[in-house]
């Protein structure tokens, strides 16, 4: 049964359930997900889509709260995987919907409803995410490889895989301090390690006196995560035929270093030019 085209509400997800029960309806609406169907999928090529455009592996039992079948796998997923992963695969999920009969079938009014509230659905997902690298990863350059290099880190981190990240998070590490550095008027050769690029930054605000007290004390220590993940880079990453750090140590190690470079752009704002 189709619903009316109403006002969209203040806010889609539930306090207990990312899909509370009229959300539900408009959910299995748009993927035609009630009685455990979705869209044209069969099992196959629904495991073969999510597999091959969101890289994961949707049946997993962990999914499979209510039941196994595709509107209960789905509805799982949405319930409990991280938001950021949620939110790329609805927003694909939708994009594949448009080439389906359930598209062409909808009034246009409907889908534009439809579109709208997927769109805010899919925008609080984003939040509920503990990989938001939207503040960390800035387009700090004209460097076309900076956003390639953030959509990776992103789906890496999204995917749960903090472990395989690490060795771009560090090569984006470097292209931002680099150009930190070079805001600055300050030179650096490009066999300085990541560690020593970070060390000469602090150095540089510090003369400018954008970063004093406590937090050029906590900017000190940082030095050693960003020593680490130095090591971490060239000891236990994809970088070299290394074995993986562990996953519970990689996301230690990534958050701190995505938390670092956050207050980079937040300084980089403020700060005035060092002229040597």
């Amino acid at each position: 049964m189709l619903i009316p085209i109403m006002e969209l509400p203040t806010r889609i997800i539930g306090r207990t359930r990312r899909l509370t029960t009229p959300n539900r309806r408009i959910f299995d609406e748009i993927f035609e997900s009630d009685g455990g169907w979705v869209l044209d999928f069969s099992i196959r090529t629904m495991a073969e889509w999510f597999e091959e455009v969101i890289g994961i592996q949707i049946f997993k039992e962990e999914y499979q709260l209510e039941g196994d079948s595709k509107g209960k796998t789905l509805r799982g997923f949405v319930e409990i995987a991280d938001g950021a992963l949620v939110d790329l695969s609805l927003r694909e999920l939708w994009a594949y919907r448009k080439t389906t009969n359930t598209a062409a079938n909808c009034e246009k009014g409907r889908e534009i409803y439809l579109k709208s509230w997927l769109d805010q659905f899919c925008t609080e997902l984003a939040k509920l995410s503990d990989n938001d690298v939207t503040n960390a990863l800035s387009d700090f350059s004209n460097d076309e490889t900076v956003p390639l290099l953030r959509a990776n880190i992103q789906r890496d981190l999204i995917d749960g895989n903090p472990q395989v990240a690490i060795d771009r998070i560090h090569t984006f590490s470097v292209k931002r301090l680099r150009h930190a550095l070079s805001a600055q008027n300050k030179p650096y050769d490009n066999g300085t390690p990541l560690h020593s690029l970070f060390g000469a930054y602090v150095q540089g605000v510090t003369e400018c006196d954008n970063l004093k007290g406590f937090m050029l004390d906590a900017m000190r220590g940082q030095y050693r995560v960003l020593e680490a993940m130095n090591t971490a880079r060239n000891k236990f990453s994809f970088a070299h035929d290394n074995p993986l750090l562990d996953e519970t140590e990689a996301r230690y190690l990534t958050q701190s270093v995505l938390a670092t470079l956050s207050y980079i752009d937040s300084i980089e704002a403020t700060k005035c030019k060092i002229i040597p």
